[in-house]
């Protein structure tokens, strides 16, 4: 991430900008003026809008498929704007399983659609979410409400999980969700866990450790999905809410080799923890 403190030969102020390390579109934010936020994806599109976001308006490349003009729109496009309004988007992969929510988040490339896509083909969880998770916060706890109906994976990716096969364009492409959604998941699932993935070619076997403290933050702040970053305001209710969600949802590490042949033995790691909780809410008449 960088801040590039200069307009670039135009009106806009450009206050942040992130580079995919998987070679897709870089992203900016920045500002015309004092009260219009603009967001911008390379050769993809820009998005402006008021601080309140009550007005605001998108333009996408016309080469653009509409199923990526869905996947901008309804994924981080709306989380850009319901940031505006107060709202918690993380970076991130969502499925339902054992009748607990987790949120699979990392950096770019760190395989969160990919291992959201394996425990669903594998252990008969439901898609809730790819690339873009909103959490509604009802008292002390966060459920997430269905958003997304495809997997969006790379070739290869595909290609392992027993997928269609993909064509070569070395993008990601849409697969529709594995197996059918659970009726009441449209009321939401109950938010049990953040999983933080990081690739470590050097461990031997898959680790899944418990993140608390500072390490909790740090990875909640590391995805959390901001339009505003030059108010001191928006910055303290962000943190505000980053603190709170890490004191309320566990967050946990998973740390695995990059290899794909590893998956199903990395959502084997990811299903023994669900099958605990599973296992607790029996004891507790859940």
């Amino acid at each position: 991430m960088t801040d590039p403190n200069a307009s670039l030969g135009s009106s806009i102020l450009w206050l942040r900008e992130w580079r995919e390390q998987t070679g897709g579109p870089g992203f900016r934010i920045g500002r015309e003026g004092q009260d219009t936020l603009v967001a911008e994806w390379d050769g993809v599109g820009r998005l402006s809008a008021s601080r309140s976001g009550a007005e605001h308006s998108l333009t996408l490349a016309e080469h653009l498929s509409e199923a990526h003009r869905d996947k901008l729109t309804n994924g981080v496009v709306r989380a850009l704007l319901l940031h505006l309004k107060g709202a918690v988007t993380l970076h991130g992969a969502a499925v339902a399983l054992r009748g607990g929510a987790l949120v699979f988040v990392g950096r770019s490339g760190a395989g969160k659609s990919t291992m959201a896509a394996c425990v669903c083909a594998r252990f008969g969880a439901r898609l809730l979410a790819d690339d873009v998770v909103t959490l509604e916060r009802r008292a002390e706890n966060y459920f997430i409400v269905p958003s997304a109906t495809s997997h969006w994976l790379f070739p290869d990716s595909s290609e392992a999980l027993g997928f269609p096969a993909a064509d070569q364009s070395h993008a990601k492409l849409p697969f529709a969700a594995v197996g059918r959604r659970d009726p009441s998941d449209i009321a939401g699932v109950p938010l049990r866990a953040l999983v933080a993935l990081r690739f470590d070619d050097e461990v031997a076997q898959p680790q899944l450790t418990s993140a608390e403290g500072l390490a909790s933050f740090n990875v909640i702040n590391e995805g959390f999905i901001r339009f505003v970053v030059d108010s001191p305001e928006v910055a303290l209710r962000d943190l505000d809410q980053i603190s709170a969600l890490s004191a309320n949802v566990p967050t946990l590490q998973l740390v695995h080799r990059g290899s794909l042949a590893d998956l199903t033995l990395v959502a084997e790691v990811v299903g023994r923890h669900c099958d605990k909780w599973s296992a607790m809410d029996l004891r507790h008449g859940a």
